[in-house]
């Protein structure tokens, strides 16, 4: 049996309203299936996940990486643990769909793949990105917000 629907985003003290079946957050940028709140980590919002139980936002305080230096981190830490990269961003304006994520990861041997928008710890996802992430969801493909390399790991660990 599922979780209860819930009304307000239980994240952070945020309670905006939620949308659609996945209740997803406009204002904090998650979805949640969950009727209690998850525990604060001390930093930003930051999941944007299919599952919506998790969330993946670990950027220390302290990272003030770039973030192609966070993609790169991430691309690595994926790769160490059998997934490929396929990626979509670009540093010059391009013909591509506005909001595209980042990165899309395919595990070499294993059914298990995720979009990834890859996010410094401050930043937001723009409206083409929510919008998109939105209909991802909603036709169940899966899309993540990682901000630091351990959210890769710990999305691994939750999918495995």
């Amino acid at each position: 049996m599922g979780a209860p629907a819930l009304d307000r985003c239980p994240h952070d003290d945020c309670g905006a309203p939620l949308a659609g079946a996945l209740n997803f957050c406009w204002s904090c940028h998650r979805y949640t299936t969950s009727p209690e709140p998850e525990p604060d980590l001390g930093h930003a919002a930051g999941l944007v996940h299919l599952s919506g139980t998790t969330d993946h936002s670990s950027s220390p305080p302290d990272d003030n990486r770039l973030e192609d230096e966070i993609e790169h981190a991430i691309d690595e830490t994926m790769q160490a643990l059998g997934y490929r990269a396929v990626r979509f961003s670009q540093p010059r304006a391009s013909k591509q769909t506005p909001g595209i994520p980042d990165r899309l990861y395919v595990h070499e041997t294993r059914e298990r793949w995720t979009f990834a928008e890859i996010k410094r710890r401050i930043g937001r996802l723009s409206e083409a990105q929510q919008e998109l992430h939105a209909v991802f969801l909603a036709a169940g493909i899966p899309v993540v917000v990682w901000r630091h390399e351990n959210d890769a790991i710990r999305w691994h660990e939750e999918v495995s």
